[in-house]
Order: structure tokens, then sequence, then C-alpha cells
């Protein structure tokens, strides 16, 4: 995988994670939304299945966000690896921000004191460079 595949899929993955997390957070708050049943009211069967239809799905929501976690840390990883390769600290500090942490191009100018043109400019130049070093 190129170098900009690779730090592309990292920032795709990121708000795949996102997304997961926020659709987990929603059924959560489904389980919440279900009545409590108390105690001495007859229990329906309906109420039964309806709980535990939750609670699978949050299992299964569980299990997809951990999935997508797993693979986000290995790609974190290797970019991570790729990234330590640029020699400039403050070009190194613009890829981890934008690829790694997934920052917007206002908050990276504003952390690293650069024009956005500047520093579009530097992060161009050092996938370039990361290509050429890791082909």
């Amino acid at each position: 995988m190129k170098v900009r595949e690779l730090f592309s899929q990292v920032r795709k993955h990121r708000y795949m994670v996102d997304a997961l997390t926020d659709d987990l957070n929603r059924v959560r708050q489904d389980a919440y939304s279900l009545k409590a049943v108390r105690m001495g009211d007859k229990v329906q069967s309906s109420h039964k299945q309806d709980l535990a239809q939750v609670v699978e799905r949050i299992e299964h929501y569980e299990l997809k966000l951990q999935a997508a976690i797993d693979e986000l840390i290995r790609l974190k990883t290797e970019a991570s690896d790729i990234i330590k390769d640029e020699p400039d600290l403050c070009t190194r500090a613009i890829l981890y921000r934008r690829f790694i942490l997934a920052e917007s191009w206002d908050k990276i100018t504003w952390e690293v004191g650069y024009s956005r043109s500047w520093a579009s400019q530097a992060l161009e130049q050092s996938i370039q460079r990361l290509e050429e070093m890791h082909k």
C-alpha cells in the first residue's frame, strides 16, 4: 500500500470508528428507554423479547466497534512508523495531526503556527519523499 493510501485509510477508519461509537451510544440509549418491570408486575413475554433483542444489538455493535478499533490501531501503528521517517519535526507534527489524530486544517495551522498553504505544501512534499523512501 502506498504511503498516501495508507494515510487516507487511517483517516477513513477513524471516521468509521467515530460513526460506530455514535451508533452504539444510540443503541444504548434505546435500551435505557425500555421501561423496567416493577416487582409484583406481571411480565409479558414481549418485554423480555424486546430487552433481549436490545442486549443482542448492543453486543453486536460492541464487537463491530472493537474490530474497527483493532484495525484502526494497526493502521495507525503502520502510519506512525512511516511518519517517524520524516526528518523535519514540524512537518512530522503536521502529518501526525492530520492523519493519526484526524485534525482539521484550522486546528493544525493554529497549533503549528503556519499558514494552511504552507502546511499543505509541506505535507505534500513530505508524502512524496516518504513514498520514495517506502517503495
